[in-house]
């Protein structure tokens, strides 16, 4: 099990170790074959709502803990992760539970981790499903798994269902070491700051690529910034780049599904530069450390031509040289 009070790992490492699982807790655990062992589990079977208690340890110890629990399904059945799954699923059922800039299960896909939320598809979790969940509260407060969230429907860890019309965006930062990776996702009726169930934090606040909200927030770094479809045609979004002195890196599109009189611009501002990324990656030596989001920003723009009729205020007027040339 995993204890956020420390960040370790409190382990069974022998077949003498004694106690019981607590119900609605995550577990890590592996087998020593790679032929598909299966392990058993006994005990009585749990139909009626069941709660455990998360506590978010960052703050409450200022910053020497985690914010994140390990939890898992209790039921012998699925049980609907979001919105599009269901009425009465997981996530709108603790919302207040979770931390709002945080609101997603963390749940890991078979080779990495991954966020789901309100952007993903219809998702259920699995029996015995165990995922990350991050904590408001700097006190233990239940985390409830109801039995109205129980349902038939499932096939494998997650499951995918209809969606209503979204766009996104992946960016991917590169360096000779690493990779990261950021994304924005555009829905009717969403805002330019906090969503909570759709804006995702990072799981690692110091990760190298991130975003700040284009209207609210500046303090969380984002992984996935949700924005409403009129964003893509006027919207600059800070970008947080994290790399140090001397290092060598380029930024570009990794996953794109956007409207195609909509452009995506990487605006560096000490440099003066505006750097069309569906048309090239953006390239840079750091000259010094680079961190926060004052720097860089992601700029959406429409394309669009404008007709004999339509007139701007100066407020409209951008005016940027390119990447490669020291003159407007």
């Amino acid at each position: 099990s995993y204890d956020n009070e420390d960040g370790q790992w409190d382990l069974y490492a022998t077949n003498t170790s004694t106690g019981s699982f607590t119900t609605g807790q995550g577990y890590a655990m592996a087998t020593n074959a790679g032929d598909g062992a299966t392990v058993a589990f006994t005990g009585p079977i749990r139909t009626t709502s069941q709660s455990i208690g998360v506590i978010n340890n960052n703050a409450a110890n200022g910053g020497a803990g985690r914010r994140w629990n390990l939890v898992s399904n209790p039921f012998p059945s699925y049980i609907k992760g979001n919105t599009a799954a269901g009425a009465t699923n997981f996530m709108d059922v603790n919302n207040a539970v979770i931390d709002e800039n945080f609101l997603y299960v963390y749940g890991w896909n078979g080779s990495s981790y991954t966020i789901y939320n309100q952007t993903t598809d219809a998702f259920a979790m699995a029996p015995g499903q165990a995922f990350w969940v991050a904590a408001e509260s700097t006190t233990a407060t239940a985390l409830n798994f109801t039995a109205a969230m129980r349902t038939t429907t499932g096939d494998g860890d997650f499951v995918s269902g209809p969606q209503p019309l979204t766009y996104n965006l992946e960016l991917i930062l590169k360096n000779e070491m690493q990779k990261a990776t950021t994304k924005f996702y555009f829905r009717d009726g969403l805002s330019l700051d906090l969503d909570p169930g759709y804006d995702a934090g990072s799981y690692n606040q110091s990760m190298a690529l991130s975003t700040r909200l284009a209207g609210g927030n500046q303090e969380t770094a984002f992984s996935i910034n949700a924005m409403g479809m009129d964003a893509m045609q006027n919207t600059r979004v800070p970008l947080a780049i994290k790399q140090n002195a001397g290092q060598a890196f380029s930024l570009s599109i990794a996953d794109m599904e956007l409207p195609e009189d909509i452009y995506v611009y990487l605006e560096d501002t000490v440099n003066g530069t505006l750097t069309s990324l569906k048309e090239g990656d953006f390239e840079l030596v750091a000259q010094s450390n680079l961190s926060g989001s004052e720097r860089f920003f992601i700029v959406f723009k429409s394309n669009s031509v404008l007709s004999n009729g339509d007139t701007l205020g100066i407020n409209a007027l951008n005016v940027f040289k390119a990447n490669n040339d020291d003159f407007v």
